[in-house]
């Protein structure tokens, strides 16, 4: 039995006949995010939430980055932040959101062999009220969705980190919240089965009364 999932039964176990438990974050595991679009408060998809998604989950080089509507859970739409300068997709971690070789205005955002010292795979968050700029990091070039087209299949690219008095445009806001898994877990008295994604633990646990759980990836 993993640490992981020992720490998971252990705050299950205390918890049972409480209150939902908090947020737990894996125990020594990469800081997982996803990629939002838009700013708090303010969402450019509508009812629909957009996510920066690895484009039929193909892990190869040349695979595009696009916007798809958010799965929470799903491997596609899970980045690592933890490593920047580069940006990592979960499932494999050799692999870096790359810019092209000679980044400009209309460059399109792929995946890459990760190689030390590629200014087009190097990236910065810059932090503002409400959202964030994902900006090379050498370049004044930040990722972008194509045309403000918020839909599902819309690849990204980058462009100009534009500000036009101090009021960034919407196509380059993003917010990057740590992935997480929700799910609603336990049937009351009877023991339930609770089976956790494979991307975050192949033990099956249980828990002993109704609760809605969050897990932090």
């Amino acid at each position: 039995m993993s640490f992981f999932t020992t720490a998971i039964l252990a705050v299950l176990a205390s918890t049972a006949l409480a209150a939902p438990v908090q947020p737990i974050k894996r125990a020594g595991a990469p800081t997982l995010y996803n990629i939002v679009a838009g700013q708090d408060g303010n969402n450019p998809g509508g009812d629909t939430t957009y996510v920066v998604d690895v484009t039929d989950g193909v892990l190869a080089n040349g695979t595009p980055l696009q916007i798809w509507e958010s799965f929470p859970g799903n491997d596609n739409q899970v980045f690592d932040l933890g490593t920047l300068p580069t940006i990592r997709p979960h499932g494999d971690n050799t692999l870096c959101l790359d810019a092209g070789e000679h980044p400009a205005d209309g460059s399109r955002v792929h995946l890459w062999q990760c190689y030390d010292g590629l200014t087009q795979q190097a990236w910065t968050t810059i932090n503002k009220d409400g959202f964030s700029l994902l900006k090379l990091r050498d370049w004044d070039l930040c990722l972008d969705v194509t045309d403000g087209n918020f839909a599902d299949g819309t690849e990204l690219q980058v462009w100009t980190c534009y500000d036009y008095s101090g009021d960034y445009s919407p196509n380059q806001r993003w917010q990057v919240p740590l992935a997480q898994w929700e799910f609603e877990g336990g049937l009351g008295g009877s023991r339930s089965t609770n089976t956790i994604p494979s991307h975050l633990t192949s033990t099956t646990w249980y828990v002993a009364e109704p609760h809605h759980y969050i897990i932090y990836l």
